[in-house]
């Protein structure tokens, strides 16, 4: 999580790319332009591992410069052993799938 919320703050789309699956190709500059810069101070981040071992969810929680309140959702997702954060908005489910609830 250091290393995303180090990227937003110093406005750097390579680094976002670099610590996002390879699989994933969101608008790294959009994503930034969106979230950077701000100075943002993290001041919870809660990781739950609801779906197995290599992926995890993450809520972080902070304040930007201006003290208004940093909270996003991110998917990591371990490939090789090392950690993965998915840039961009959770994609909703298709109409007809199947929703994953637990009880």
């Amino acid at each position: 999580m250091d290393a995303y919320i180090a990227a937003l703050n110093n406005k750097d789309s390579a680094t976002l790319e670099r610590i996002s699956p390879s699989n994933v190709r969101p608008d790294f500059a959009g994503h930034v332009a969106e979230k950077g810069g701000k100075s943002i101070t993290v001041e919870s981040v809660d990781i739950t591992k609801d779906f197995g071992p290599d992926v995890a969810s993450a809520h972080v929680i902070g304040r930007a410069a201006d003290e208004q309140r940093y909270d996003e959702r991110l998917v990591l997702s371990r490939i090789d052993g090392r950690w993965f954060v998915t840039i961009g908005p959770a994609t909703p489910n298709k109409p007809g799938s199947e929703v994953s609830r637990t009880p």
